[in-house]
């Protein structure tokens, strides 16, 4: 089941796998707020039953509790089906520059190899549509949504040109010339699945291009006939973003191209490290699960990006993929542990919405007070409030204010004088409090 199946009333229940248990999305975001996996982990200790959380990257909250011993830990040191692990190749963007499909010659002739071999290739992008911005080169002018105040994306439907938010899903006609300047000229930043896809199509004109996100995948039907045709070798060219990277066992893909791998590299977030090596290591694990041909060369993964030298990649490209992992991971945990983050600390968020944001400030400076550190809550620490990404969201501004304690005990003092002023103040403004917060954009 999906995580609402972690609270079916099961009277003899006697295990719970909860597999990815490093997916974000066994988080509720809306309406009950709940962990599942967290939930799954008190329903075992409630019940004495043993839980399996199965990742082949597991939260670093997960590897804190193993290497405290407080979960038990065992380690799958190869694959399955007896198949080699893949070679991980970087490819240096600053020296080795894409042309405007955003694929170096290095990705072009890799390609080009594997489907001379007749083997399937998976390009992963984590933006859809066509370009993440329109943009004007003579004045700097961007197309943005002028509900939400992001960049709206480019997408091309049934031969017609959108501009969309992927916030709102507002929808609307790109202009044909720049709205500040007048000029007609206007251009594109940056790579969306389609683009790609049309730019492979034009380069190899001979192969069958499929693509997988959410604009050509659009139902339970129209995934499983795309992965019937991949299963069966009729699709050569796989372009994907993250519906895609894991969960599918393709025999025939034996190339994973990250078009783009920097994009992650940028989210404030201190979570965002972690997240772009799982998101990388899950689309690489794509490659090369099933045993190949006497004599094929091994299963390859390309990762294109402008920092070589980052950390992650050094962990990724690491010969023994568990050294790297382990390494990259104390590495991270040390950071944390050094900046009272989670695991080593407690936090909360609050976030609140309002068309007014003079109104809603003024709000959360008046929450921000009352969470003041009471006697017995030292420790304790409350952010001023701040905007959240995107500042605005369908009409309303967004701000949000974190709470961070040393302990369980200390944040929940806390929380309840937060959860008395939110029921207070609910007929003003929308607020929400998450607890162990998976965002702080």
């Amino acid at each position: 089941g999906t995580r609402l199946s972690v609270l079916c009333p099961l009277p003899r229940l006697g295990m719970i796998v909860v597999d990815e248990e490093h997916d974000p999305s066994y988080r509720q975001q809306e309406g009950l707020r709940y962990s599942a996996r967290d939930l799954a982990v008190w329903l075992g200790q409630d019940r004495a039953i043993p839980v399996l959380l199965a990742s082949a990257t597991p939260s670093l909250e997960s590897w804190v509790q193993a290497q405290r011993h407080k979960y038990a830990r065992v380690t799958l040191s190869s694959l399955a089906s007896g198949a080699r692990r893949p070679e991980v190749t970087l490819i240096d963007l600053v020296k080795y520059r894409p042309d405007e499909t955003g694929l170096s010659a290095q990705a072009f002739d890799e390609i080009r190899s594997a489907l001379h071999r007749r083997e399937q290739v998976l390009l992963f992008v984590n933006r859809r549509g066509w370009a993440p911005v329109l943009v004007c080169d003579a004045c700097g002018w961007r197309a943005q949504c002028k509900a939400c105040e992001v960049p709206s994306v480019l997408h091309r439907q049934r031969g017609r040109w959108r501009s969309i938010c992927h916030h709102c899903g507002r929808t609307t006609a790109p202009p044909t010339a720049c709205p500040d300047c007048g000029h007609q000229d206007l251009g594109t930043l940056g790579q969306g699945t389609q683009r790609l896809e049309a730019s492979l199509q034009a380069h190899f004109p001979e192969a069958v291009i499929a693509r997988m996100d959410r604009d050509e995948v659009r139902t339970p039907k129209a995934l499983e006939d795309l992965i019937t045709r991949i299963e069966s070798r009729e699709v050569s060219l796989l372009v994907g973003t993250q519906m895609a990277a894991k969960g599918h066992d393709f025999a025939g893909l034996r190339l994973v191209v990250v078009v783009d791998a920097d994009a992650q590299l940028s989210n404030p977030d201190f979570r965002g490290p972690e997240w772009l090596y799982a998101g990388i290591a899950q689309v690489a694990g794509r490659a090369g699960r099933h045993p190949g041909q006497s004599g094929e060369p091994p299963p390859r993964v390309l990762i294109q990006t402008r920092y070589p030298q980052h950390p992650v990649f050094a962990a990724l490209t690491d010969p023994d993929p568990l050294h790297g992992f382990e390494r990259f991971w104390s590495g991270l945990a040390e950071e944390r542990q050094a900046a009272s983050l989670p695991p080593f600390g407690s936090m909360a968020l609050v976030s609140a919405s309002h068309p007014d944001e003079a109104a809603l400030t003024d709000a959360l400076d008046e929450l921000s007070d009352l969470l003041g550190a009471q006697p017995g809550e030292e420790g304790l620490r409350v952010s001023a409030p701040v905007p959240r990404y995107p500042v605005r969201l369908s009409g309303r501004a967004r701000w949000q204010l974190v709470i961070e304690a040393p302990s369980r005990r200390v944040l929940q003092a806390a929380l309840d004088r937060a959860e008395n002023w939110v029921a207070a103040n609910r007929s003003r403004l929308q607020a929400q409090i998450e607890v162990d917060p998976l965002g702080l954009g």
